[in-house]
């Protein structure tokens, strides 16, 4: 399931760098479950970096060699398929559809309706233009992912179903 959700992530954000930065542990099996765990995504700084991953599988069309192979490999099994869909439907969807949502509205400890992030955020963003020399405001930034999840999840709606 940790690796049906990673997989998940990473194809929801095209996230395409992924020969690196993707842990996993076990535990003993005297202890925990046996199995092994991916552990929680991070350095994704390529997520919905491009526009045409918009409509394409990516975790299944990237390079299929060296460590990249790994992601192609795995999603080729049925289960694995199924318990990607799985979170997709029960987990991932829904948040994302509530992100996009405007009847969402803002609030302080759920996820929230993706423009009153940057309308809360905005002075952090502000900064961060003169510290860092960002080229895009945090509207700009949150315009560009709400256009993006806007047709990226219809999208994973039918590339996501597995074979009947």
């Amino acid at each position: 399931d940790s690796l049906a959700k990673l997989w998940l992530f990473l194809e929801v954000n095209g996230e395409y760098s992924v020969s690196s930065s993707v842990y996993f542990y076990k535990d003993s099996d005297s202890r925990g479950d046996g199995k092994i765990h991916a552990l929680y995504p991070w350095d994704v700084e390529h997520s919905m970096a491009k526009e045409e991953y918009i409509t394409e599988d990516v975790m299944e069309n990237i390079n299929n060699t060296g460590t990249y192979g790994l992601w192609p490999a795995v999603y080729q099994h049925q289960d694995m398929k199924e318990a990607v869909y799985k979170n997709w439907m029960e987990t991932f969807r829904p948040a994302l559809c509530k992100l996009l949502d405007e009847s969402t509205g803002y609030h302080e400890d759920e996820l929230s309706y993706i423009e009153t992030y940057g309308e809360r955020y905005e002075v952090a963003s502000k900064w961060n233009e003169l510290v860092w020399g960002e080229e895009h405001n945090i509207a700009d930034k949150g315009a560009f992912i709400k256009h993006y999840l806007e047709g990226r999840i219809p999208y994973l709606d039918e590339s996501l179903k597995p074979a009947p």
